[in-house]
């Protein structure tokens, strides 16, 4: 039994319908508060994690509840690091009855996910953002093209992803504001460039260049080539005005190459460069990048040390 004290926390207009419970002379139980009062509690539960569904098969009104407020379900966060059977049917029991509310779905970096879990996600007709860790080979294309209404995704191509199904993805995703291309090792300039001329309403761009690149593959060498030349073609439009974020590995380059390309991306927020050779970075590129820091850049990651806008410290 439950008792609602007449100081309660509650938003003003459950306030007064808790007094008029208390002033009545009766105790009532949780089930008995009022909806809005209910669904303001639901709000602190993850769905995943606190298994949010299983709420609803304690009455008919919290069965409702669950399935008409969407806000309960907008972001979904996936962390399979233990997974089990159990948690991969609940998943999917929450795309399935609860998915039309889905607008953010988003899995732990470098973790489990099942292929034929993609036939739920592809219904999800309201989603927005989507960031799941697998590689968009043919099949998963085929299944995340049907999310028309995505503004925001995370794109792993490994050297699965070509030029051409890049444009693939761009001529069904046309709402697309904000595009993380992360390992696309077999990707050119050219196909990035062509996708931002047919995104129309793209704004925001992460380019994570030779991400986790296997150098003992026999393609690793064209990929660092390609990488090269992403780079090189970030200093001209409009690449320049859409790049925030810029991770490089495994590509060498002079320092005057790389402050030129730095200096004319006008909304670069975070800068990683690591397995790069970059000649006499810390006594020229630094002390340039600080000046430009003090307007856009936030953060920069070089070669196992973290530089903040005003000082340099060794990284962990």
């Amino acid at each position: 039994m439950l008792s609602l004290p007449t100081n309660s926390t509650l938003e003003p207009e459950l306030q007064d319908a808790s007094v008029q419970v208390v002033m009545s002379g009766r105790s009532l139980k949780i089930t008995d508060l009022p909806s809005e009062a209910l669904v303001a509690i639901f709000r602190n539960l993850k769905p995943v994690d606190d298994v949010l569904p299983r709420l609803a098969l304690v009455c008919r009104k919290w069965h409702d509840l669950l399935y008409y407020n969407g806000i309960l379900w907008k972001y979904i966060f996936i962390d399979p690091t233990r997974y089990k059977q159990f948690h991969f049917r609940l998943v999917v029991c929450i795309l399935r009855l609860y998915g039309h509310h889905v607008q953010k779905l988003v899995w732990r970096e470098n973790t489990t996910v099942y292929e034929s879990i993609f036939s739920c996600v592809s219904r999800l007709k309201n989603l927005k953002m989507l960031r799941v860790p697998v590689l968009w080979t043919k099949r998963v294309i085929d299944d995340m093209c049907r999310l028309t209404g995505l503004e925001k995704v995370q794109i792993n191509g490994g050297f699965s992803l070509t030029d051409n199904q890049l444009l693939e993805i761009s001529a069904c995703l046309t709402n697309l504001k904000t595009i993380t291309l992360n390992a696309c090792w077999q990707l050119t300039v050219h196909g990035i460039l062509a996708i931002v001329t047919k995104l129309k309403n793209l704004a925001n761009m992460h380019l994570k260049v030779n991400s986790n690149l296997p150098l003992t593959d026999g393609r690793s060498e064209s990929a660092i080539r390609n990488g090269l030349h992403i780079i090189k073609g970030l200093a001209f439009e409009p690449l320049c005005n859409l790049v925030s974020v810029l991770c490089i590995h495994f590509v060498s380059l002079e320092t005057e190459e790389l402050w030129d390309v730095v200096k004319g991306l006008q909304h670069l927020r975070k800068l990683s460069i690591s397995n790069c050779e970059v000649r006499q970075f810390q006594t020229t590129f630094c002390t340039n990048v600080h000046m430009v820091g003090a307007y856009t850049l936030n953060w920069l990651t070089f070669t196992g040390y973290n530089f903040n806008i005003n000082q340099a410290s060794p990284g962990n």
